[in-house]
C-alpha cells in the first residue's frame, strides 16, 4: 500500500479529506494534502462509530470523479461519487452492491428506508474504492458499482 501513497505524491496529486467521526460532534477534521494512512484511518473510524468521510481531489483537476463520499452508521454505510459529468442526472452517483439478483428488500439507514443493495456492511469495499480513487486520481474499475438515481437497478 505504501506504493499507492508514493505514487500519488510523486504524480503531483493533492487530496483533501474531511472526516467526521460520530454524528454528534460539532466539527469535522479537514486535512489538505492528505496521505493514504489518514484516509484509511478515517474510513475505518467512521465505519466503526458512524459519521462521514469525504475525499476530494484538489490537483490536478480533470478526472471524471471529483469526490468520493461515505455516510455511515456504526457498521454500515452508503457511498456516493461526485462527477464532472455535464449530464445533471450523472453528477452524483450512488453505490449499488454488485452481487447479482434483484431487490432483497429495504433496510433502515438513518431515518429512511433504502433498497438493501445501496447499504453495505463490508468496510473492505469502501476501503478499496477510496484506495483506487486515491491511487489513480479517478475511479476506473470501481466506477462500475455506481449508478445514477435516475437509472436504478431492478
Amino acid at each position: 500500500m505504501e506504493s499507492d501513497v508514493e505514487d500519488s505524491l510523486e504524480l503531483g496529486r493533492a487530496f483533501e479529506v474531511e472526516v467526521l467521526v460520530g454524528r454528534n460532534r460539532p466539527h469535522a477534521e479537514l486535512t489538505e494534502g492528505a496521505v493514504w494512512s489518514r484516509v484509511e484511518s478515517g474510513v475505518k473510524s467512521v465505519f466503526a462509530r458512524g459519521g462521514s468521510v469525504r475525499l476530494r481531489l484538489l490537483e490536478p483537476p480533470g478526472g471524471y470523479i471529483r469526490k468520493i463520499s461515505m455516510d455511515a452508521n456504526p457498521g454500515c454505510y452508503r457511498l456516493f461519487v461526485f462527477t464532472s459529468s455535464e449530464d445533471r442526472k450523472s453528477e452524483i452517483l450512488e453505490w449499488w452492491e454488485s452481487e447479482g439478483g434483484g431487490q432483497r428488500g429495504l433496510v433502515k439507514f438513518d431515518d429512511d428506508l433504502w433498497d438493501a443493495r445501496k447499504v453495505s456492511r463490508d468496510v473492505d469495499v469502501a476501503l478499496s474504492l477510496f484506495r483506487e480513487f486515491y491511487a489513480q486520481g479517478d475511479l476506473l474499475g470501481g466506477l462500475a458499482g455506481f449508478r445514477s438515481s435516475w437509472d436504478p437497478q431492478r
